[in-house]
């Protein structure tokens, strides 16, 4: 979708934020609170940043396909908070679906999800990284 779009639209506002957007909605849960919904979107847009700007310093998905796909191995074999994912993960945490939840654990949830994407893009993107993705050109 983001190769198709940046092929017919010069604007990185239809081009990015169009797929940016239908990944973070993919992620609504209608059982979590209000609150865990919000910081969590607001989380995961970080993320879904950090793939677009993984495939425009690229110029493919396979860099954001390994980020995404290293993501959710972390949250299905490591930490899960997903009660349907437990039996998989190494520690079981609190469901986000369930209730307890206050405001600030919401925020807190939020802060270091947008936390992590931004110093991934840090560790993938910065000129001097040992990290640093690139395109590749024949």
């Amino acid at each position: 979708l983001l190769r198709g779009l940046a092929s017919r639209f010069t604007s990185p506002v239809i081009w990015a934020l169009l797929p940016a957007l239908l990944f973070t909605s993919l992620h609504w849960s209608a059982s979590s609170s209000p609150a865990i919904n919000a910081c969590v979107l607001a989380s995961i847009a970080a993320f879904a940043l950090l793939l677009t700007l993984i495939v425009y310093a690229t110029g493919n998905l396979g860099a954001a396909l390994g980020a995404h796909l290293g993501n959710n191995l972390t949250g299905f074999l490591l930490i899960s908070h997903q009660e349907s994912y437990n039996s998989f993960a190494l520690f079981n945490a609190r469901p986000l679906e369930g209730p307890g939840w206050a405001t600030s654990d919401a925020v807190l949830i939020a802060f270091i999800g947008i936390a992590c994407s931004m110093l991934t893009i840090v560790l993938l993107l910065h000129p001097r990284s040992p990290l640093k993705v690139a395109a590749e050109f024949p």
